[in-house]
């Protein structure tokens, strides 16, 4: 059964799949929430006011919660279950946010953002605190139990200490594209061209 949404090809930049079997997809700066059993629409609703850039699902306990970010410069947590209550919004950064990283185990959101990377309570939508080593940054993994974070400033790849907030680890890395965690979150591989 084809979803619809007012009879229009949507163009989707990303689909989580939920519990019970219910489907979202965001759309340029919409969530869409589909009834998978009946295919019907559930909801519609503009999530920010600028494009969405980032997705991330989030099942804390129960909760059954989804992150967006946007070129707004903000993060939103929706709770898919009460859909129809409204979002709780993390407040602005000072520049857009243009990836997530999530710790359920700490309970924090790690955002990406030129300047800064962003260290947010997800159960409050409080910033905690930044970190930056004065260079751009572009891409930022905190890992699970959320004692530390790979990142990419300014061709250098970074290991911060998050309890510290300093650098233990620091190599260049020219043109890096993308940072994986591996060997139970131990190490990183990145890609570059």
């Amino acid at each position: 059964m084809p979803l619809q949404a007012s009879g229009e090809n949507i163009p989707v930049l990303a689909l989580y799949l939920s519990p019970p079997p219910d489907i979202t997809l965001v759309t340029r700066n919409e969530l869409l929430c589909w009834d998978m059993e009946s295919g019907d629409l559930v909801k519609q609703m503009v999530a920010h006011f600028q494009r969405i850039v980032e997705i991330q699902s989030l099942v804390v306990g129960t909760d059954n919660l989804v992150l967006t970010s946007s070129i707004d410069r903000c993060i939103k947590i929706w709770n898919l279950d009460h859909i129809f209550e409204k979002e709780r919004h993390i407040d602005k950064h000072s520049m857009t946010i243009e990836a997530i990283s999530i710790s359920t185990t700490a309970k924090i959101a790690v955002v990406v953002t030129r300047n800064c990377i962003g260290v947010w309570d997800i159960m409050t939508g409080k910033l905690k605190f930044t970190l930056s080593n004065s260079g751009v940054v572009t891409h930022a993994l905190v890992n699970e139990k959320g004692t530390y974070t790979v990142a990419v400033e300014s061709s250098d790849v970074l290991y911060w200490d998050m309890a510290n907030r300093k650098i233990v680890f620091q190599e260049k890395q020219a043109d890096v594209r993308q940072i994986f965690l591996y060997a139970k979150q131990k190490m990183c591989i990145t890609v570059s061209w």
